[in-house]
Parts: C-alpha cells; sequence; structure tokens
C-alpha cells in the first residue's frame, strides 16, 4: 500500500484515541483539537476509498475469473479477522464489569449488521458496518471498466448530496423528527458514502496530477483551510446534539471533513510518487491502525480500573496518559501481528480467496503507467 497513506491511518487512528481517551489528557494538544477527534473516522472513510481505488485499478470481473466474488471474501475477511476476537474479548470485559446493557443485540453486533449505535457491544463498531457496506458497492462496481467506475463514483457522491441535502431542508435531520428517520437516511444513503467515493475518487484521478512536493503542499495548504472552516463550524456556530460529531449534522461533517481528508490523501500520494515519505517509522503503526481502533477501548477500560486499583489520579497526569498511549500502541502491534493477521490469513485459506496480499507499491504501478 501507498506508504504515505499508512502513515495517515496511524494518525487517523491516534485522533480517535485522543477523543476516547477522556479522563486521560495528553498535554499541548488543544481541547478543540480532541473534541475534533470524531474527524478521525471521516479520515479512515476516505481513506478506505482510496485503498480501494488503488488496489482495483484496472482489474475487472471477466467471465473467466471469479475477481469479484475473491474481493468480497477477503474485504469481509480482513474485517471479521480483527474485529471477532475483540468481539468476545469485550463481551467478557464488560460483563465482568457489569457493563453490558440489556439492549446490545449480540448477534447483530458480532456480524457487524446495520442498527442503531447503542445496541452495538462495541459502539465505534457503526464505521465497520459502513465499511462493509462500501466494500458491496466497490464489488458491484468491478463488472464495469475503470472508466465506468469513476462516473459512478461521481454519481454516487453526488446523488448523495442531493439527496441529504433534501433532507436538511424538508427537516429530516431536525431532532423532533429523529422517530422518522428511515434506513436509506441512516445507511443506505447515508453521507459517510460521500466521504468514500470522494476517496475513491481523488485516487483514481491522482495519477494524472503531476507530482510534486509543492503540488502536494498545495493541497495540505487547502486542507489546513478546510479543517479552520470545520473548526469555526463546530466550535463557533452554536451546533447543539453533540456537533457535527451528532447524527443530525452528518451532512456538514462529510462535506468538510471529507473535503479536508481527500486533501490529505492526495498530498499524501503525491508525497509518495514524488519519494518523499516521512515518519516512515510510523507506517508500522498504520499497519496496525485497525487494531489500535479496536483495542484502544479496551486498553483505556483496563487502564483506569488498574490506575484507580493503585491510587493513581489520572486526571491531569502526563505520565500516566503516555503510559496508556503507549499501551495501546504495543498491545496493538502485538495482537496485529499475533493475532488479526494469522486468523486472517487462514480465514482467506479457509475461503479460497486467490488475491494476494496488498504490498508496498505506487498508484502509478496499479495503474500500469
Amino acid at each position: 500500500m501507498v506508504a504515505n497513506i499508512q502513515t495517515l491511518r496511524f494518525f487517523a487512528a491516534s485522533w480517535v484515541i485522543l477523543l476516547h481517551m477522556q479522563p486521560f489528557s495528553i498535554p499541548g494538544i488543544p481541547k478543540s483539537i480532541v473534541q475534533l477527534g470524531f474527524a478521525g473516522v471521516d479520515l479512515f472513510f476516505v481513506i478506505s476509498g482510496a485503498i480501494m481505488a488503488i488496489t482495483t485499478n484496472n482489474k475487472q470481473q471477466t467471465s473467466n475469473n471469479n475477481f469479484v466474488a475473491d474481493f468480497i471474501k477477503s474485504r469481509f475477511a480482513r474485517v471479521y479477522s480483527g474485529w471477532w476476537p475483540y468481539f468476545f474479548i469485550y463481551l467478557a470485559l464488560l460483563s465482568q464489569f457489569g457493563l453490558l446493557g440489556h439492549f446490545v443485540q449480540l448477534p447483530q453486533s458480532f456480524f457487524l449488521l446495520p442498527q442503531s449505535m447503542e445496541k452495538n457491544l462495541l459502539q465505534l463498531t457503526w464505521t465497520l458496518s459502513f465499511e462493509l457496506y462500501f466494500y458491496i458497492i466497490t464489488a458491484s462496481l468491478l463488472f464495469f471498466k475503470q472508466e465506468t467506475r469513476i462516473r459512478c463514483a461521481i454519481a454516487i457522491i453526488l446523488t448523495a448530496l442531493a439527496y441529504n441535502l433534501y433532507l436538511i431542508k424538508t427537516g429530516g435531520y431536525l431532532p423532533e423528527n429523529q422517530a422518522n428517520v428511515t434506513i436509506l437516511q441512516a445507511y443506505g444513503a447515508s453521507p459517510f458514502l460521500i466521504e468514500f467515493f470522494l476517496g475513491y475518487t481523488a485516487a483514481s484521478f491522482t495519477k494524472s496530477i503531476k507530482a510534486s512536493p509543492l503540488t502536494a503542499a498545495m493541497f495540505i495548504a487547502i486542507a489546513a483551510i478546510i479543517f479552520s472552516a470545520g473548526h469555526y463550524y463546530q466550535f463557533k456556530t452554536g451546533l447543539d446534539h453533540g456537533g457535527m460529531a451528532g447524527f443530525f449534522h452528518y451532512t456538514e461533517r462529510s462535506v468538510i471533513f471529507g473535503l479536508f481528508s481527500t486533501c490529505l490523501v492526495v498530498a499524501a500520494i503525491i508525497l509518495d510518487e514524488s519519494g518523499i515519505r516521512p515518519f516512515r517509522w510510523l507506517q508500522k503503526l498504520g499497519d496496525s491502525a485497525y487494531s489500535i481502533y479496536l483495542s484502544h477501548g479496551l486498553c483505556v477500560i483496563v487502564s483506569i480500573k488498574l490506575c484507580d486499583h493503585l491510587g493513581i489520579g489520572i486526571t491531569n497526569n502526563t505520565a500516566a496518559s503516555l503510559m496508556v498511549m503507549l499501551f495501546i500502541y504495543s498491545w496493538s502491534l502485538l495482537s496485529h501481528h499475533a493475532i488479526e493477521l494469522r486468523l486472517y490469513r487462514l480465514f482467506k485459506k479457509i475461503l479460497g480467496v486467490k488475491i494476494p496480499a496488498t504490498t508496498t507499491v505506487s498508484v502509478r504501478q496499479f495503474s500500469g503507467n
């Protein structure tokens, strides 16, 4: 995979961690940046779309191969190989501490079926339900040629945007109408489709952009401007119900932080094509980003219980906060290599998947240029 994208995955996971680590806190990081940690999910979605475009570029289902079937099996195996071990860990941990709500739907949580967030065993796995949905749509595009796929991706972006703008105008995102939210609004035509296919489209077009540090810097500057606009909208316009982190402002969130994330992804690809790969040492942690995302809640719960047992105050405790971060990263590296990857290989073997493991390559290698 593109090296710099892996680094971005690490930063996306860490941003989410900062949001969920409270009451632990990392000194020197503004509170507003921590509160915008939900945007790490938006960055993940855009990255996921870009990766799907890169890894399927110039590949198409034909009458003499099973590429679509292998693609679906491989992507579902990848998601479940990471989630299922943590499903049982969280189930045991939450049961032990009496934190397992009676409203949790375990079968749906296990298979990551779409449902309201509070019914998930681990609430943040709502994002994985969307990932599986994205993969199904991507698989359907593999029956077409590359040019047609890009047109379809653009059409999906515009359709989802138009539909959700219509919902905003007609009150579909007002709190008093929450009981009337349909599966089409909450899932089928979710604004998060915009983010995924922004990444998909951007990665497809990036190979035609002249790769230079100056071009990358331009996209980073645009990302900074968009981020500033998102920061202002979140904190200065009186948003309620969680602001853009809440369901009622998902459309604005997907547009603002989707474009912000897209600019970062494009810059990452361009820098990679220019031979500039900063923070290479973070790529291993980027490889473990999925494990970081799934395990950080577990690590925080264990850390809080341990600190309580030892009588260590955790509020504004810099040492404790840094130790928790180190614990999360160390555990994630271990679980990624010892459990997640091995289980993924086993699933692929059982399913007879012939798609090879992704290696670090460039966009132009995938495009055949």
